[in-house]
Formats: C-alpha cells, structure tokens, sequence
C-alpha cells in the first residue's frame, strides 16, 4: 500500500478560510454587542465552528479583538487613497 498523499496547501487554505471567517464573524458581532458584550461562543456560532475552533485560533477573546481591529484597520487603511479621492476635501486636510 502506498502511502496517503497529502496536500499541504489545502490544508492551510482551508485553515485561512476559517480564521477569516472567525474574524468576520467576530466583527459582526462587536458591531452588534460591542466587543466586552461578545462571547466566544456567539463568535463561534456566528462562524458556523466549535468554540474550541475559535480558541485554536486564538487563545483569549483579547486576542481575536485585537486581531479583528487591526483587520478593519488594515482594511481602512487601504481603502484611504480611494475616499480621499471621492472627497477632495479630505485630501488636503
């Protein structure tokens, strides 16, 4: 029997996948609860994984907060160009 071939790069795409859909689902949820009002457990069924899914991913619910704001950050930051395009405004302040 030869042994199982295994392709690493669906695995880790898979597990991106999933961390993504963590940190969205987190957003959402601080945006409804705010983030001292957003259990772990809402942050899991909002991403459709087992709780223990989310603390794979990240060890403490300070942990994904600070992950989830420097994605929105990160997000805002490279959409700036194109706002301050829309609003002249904004660019020469």
């Amino acid at each position: 029997m030869s042994p199982r071939s295994y392709n690493l790069g669906k695995r880790k795409a898979s597990v991106e996948a999933t961390r993504t859909r963590i940190i969205d689902a987190a957003i959402d949820a601080y945006a409804e609860f705010n983030v001292s009002g957003t259990s772990m457990q809402e942050v899991a069924r909002r991403a459709n994984v087992a709780t223990g899914t989310v603390f794979y991913h990240f060890a403490t619910a300070e942990e994904l907060a600070e992950t989830a704001v420097t994605y929105c950050l990160s997000v805002w930051t490279c959409q700036a160009p194109r706002r301050s395009a829309r609003f002249p405004t904004l660019a020469s302040d």
